[in-house]
Formats: C-alpha cells, sequence, structure tokens
C-alpha cells in the first residue's frame, strides 16, 4: 500500500516530496499523510528496526575491531601506532563504562517509577 510505502521511505530518510513524485502521488497528499499519527508512529517504529539491525552489525563488528586494536598493541609494531591503538581502547572503554553505568541508573528510576505508579493505583 502507498502509505505504507511512504512511512518506509521515510524511515529510511527519503523526502516526502521525492518519494511523492517516484509514485506519482500528489505533494500535498504525502504530505497530509505523513503528518497522520498513525504514519509517524510507523516512521518510528521502522526507524527503531533499521537502528537495531544497525547496532547488530556493529556489535558483530565490535569484536573484529578490538582483535585489530590488540594486534597494533603488539611489541613489533611502532611506538606510535601501539600508543594510539592504546588511547584508543582506553577511550573506548571509558565511553562504553560510562554507557552501562547509565543504562543501569535508567532502568533503576523506571523500575522506581513503575513501583510508585503501582502503590497509586
Amino acid at each position: 500500500d502507498k502509505v505504507e510505502s511512504l512511512a518506509q521511505a521515510l524511515a529510511a530518510g527519503e523526502s516526502v516530496a521525492a518519494w511523492a513524485e517516484v509514485h506519482a502521488v500528489p505533494r500535498r497528499t504525502a504530505y497530509r499523510w505523513a503528518a497522520e499519527a498513525d504514519v509517524q508512529a510507523r516512521v518510528r517504529g521502522l526507524r527503531q528496526g533499521l537502528v537495531t539491525d544497525a547496532v547488530g552489525k556493529l556489535a558483530g563488528a565490535a569484536t573484529a575491531a578490538v582483535e585489530t586494536l590488540r594486534g597494533l598493541l603488539a611489541e613489533g609494531q611502532p611506538a606510535t601506532v601501539r600508543l594510539g591503538a592504546a588511547r584508543a581502547i582506553l577511550t573506548a572503554l571509558i565511553d562504553v563504562q560510562a554507557h552501562a553505568e547509565l543504562a543501569d541508573r535508567v532502568a533503576r528510576l523506571e523500575e522506581l517509577a513503575d513501583a510508585q505508579r503501582q502503590d497509586e493505583a
């Protein structure tokens, strides 16, 4: 269906005007469809799916990236290469740790908020 096609195109970053031209739909109609709450919700859902897929691919590549950095730490590498790899690893470690701690804090806050809502009900 055309509305679903529009939602998929918008989720992938295409403009309403470009989609309308390709699908021979008047621009005003396409913009009206794009403004509908259910279409916007579908676009958000599709985008979340795209992000989830990308995160999965990045996670898969992360192991290879870490192994590459570890290889660059080897004794036979020039000191500047080893230093750069060490910095990259430590920076990434700090960022990942900070993100994990923040995610834990948000999860705890959500649990507290859920418990409070249940107590109020």
